[in-house]
Parts: structure tokens; sequence; C-alpha cells
């Protein structure tokens, strides 16, 4: 996993990421896609950069809320997750438990495609690549979000056929398909999860953002 110092492109990767969740409208405000559960949404966002520091605002926010958040220095925001608490907090309907802490989140994707799949053990099936041992799905690479301009990478490996490197190689199968099809091949993944680290380091994903999401 390698940290993309070409800052130039961080700002469109990570909108087109938060497109697969929410729709991104001007002024850099978030409003939900169409059907979703809004509780399912971020209600904000504060991203770093290589270069700089980003906050996405829901629109579900009050007014007053969003011009606090906005008034806001980004690099404190970041900084002192504390500080977004407090304003979210003075938002009567947003006090609730799950303020108390922001979710981490690293995000990565294809620079280059990872080239065409000769593994013949993978296959695809379901919208998604496979190994399968005995008939049974081992390993599968699928996107767990996606739309006509980007696709998110989710893995799934049962318990018992770890650690052979088949996460490994349903990802690239997977990644190969969504580049080639001219999207963005994104994957993402919690801050501390080292099963989902190691897998960016062998995939040779690159770094352009971290966030910090308040539901």
């Amino acid at each position: 996993m390698t940290h993309d110092d070409g800052a130039d492109t961080a700002p469109e990767l990570l909108r087109a990421n938060l497109d697969l969740l929410l729709e991104v409208t001007e002024g850099d405000r978030i409003g939900e896609r169409a059907g979703e559960e809004p509780e399912e949404a971020p209600r904000v966002l504060v991203s770093r950069l290589a270069d700089r520091f980003l906050v996405f605002c829901h629109r579900r926010l009050s007014s007053e809320t969003v011009a606090r958040l906005r008034a806001a220095d980004p690099a404190r925001l970041w900084d002192d997750p504390g500080s977004v608490r407090a304003i979210l907090e003075k938002d009567r309907a947003l006090a609730r438990p799950w303020l108390d802490r922001g979710l981490p989140i690293e995000g990565l994707f294809f620079a280059v495609d990872p080239g065409a799949p000769t593994d013949p053990a993978v296959e695809e099936r379901d919208r998604g690549f496979e190994i399968r041992v005995g008939g049974r799905v081992a390993a599968r690479a699928y996107s767990v979000r996606q739309s006509p301009r980007a696709a998110e990478l989710a893995v799934r490996t049962e318990p018992e056929f770890r650690r052979r490197g088949w996460a490994t190689r349903v990802a690239r199968a997977w990644a190969h398909a969504v580049v080639a099809s001219g999207r963005v091949a994104f994957y993402t993944y919690t801050q501390g999860n080292e099963e989902s680290h190691r897998l960016a380091e062998r995939l040779g994903v690159r770094w352009y953002a971290s966030t910090v999401a308040y539901y």
C-alpha cells in the first residue's frame, strides 16, 4: 500500500467514493440517495487528504449546524473530534449516544489495472469472483457498492481457507474487471482492521484519503 503524492486527484476520488453511499451535491453538502434509510447515512465526514482537509455535511443537518461546521477550521475538526461532537450536539435532533465517537476509515484505490486474471481457480459468478472448493465458495470478491463511475471492493474468505492468498487472487480479478470497465476500483476499510490492512498491502492499492464518519 502506498500513499498518493498526486494530491490533485484526491478530492475527485473522495467525491466518487462518497457517491457510492450518497449523492454529493453543490457546496460539499451531501444528500441521501433515493430510497436509503436516513439513519444509515453519515451526518458528517471529516477527511484528511495529502494536502488539505475536507468536511462534508449531510443536508438533513440544520442550517445552523452546517454553518458552524463550515465556519470551523477543517484541520481542527480532524485533530479534535470533540469539536465535531460539540457542534453536532447543539443540534437537538442529533444529541444521541452515537456522537460519542467517529468511525475512522482508510480510503484506497487501484491506481493501475492489476492485469488480466490468469488464475484458472478464479471463476466469475453472480457478479463477483470466486474460488470454490468442493462446490463451496471458499473466497469471494464482489462490489459491495457500485455506480456508473466507481465500485467498492468487498472480500469474504471462509475461516478454514484463510491465509492461503485466495482473498488476494479474487480481489485482483475483481479489480481488473472494474478498471477495465472504465470505473474507479475502491478498497475501503476501518482503521485498526489488520486483516484488511494486510490485504491492502498485498494488492498494492494507493491511499488517497483518511476519513472520520460521524453517524
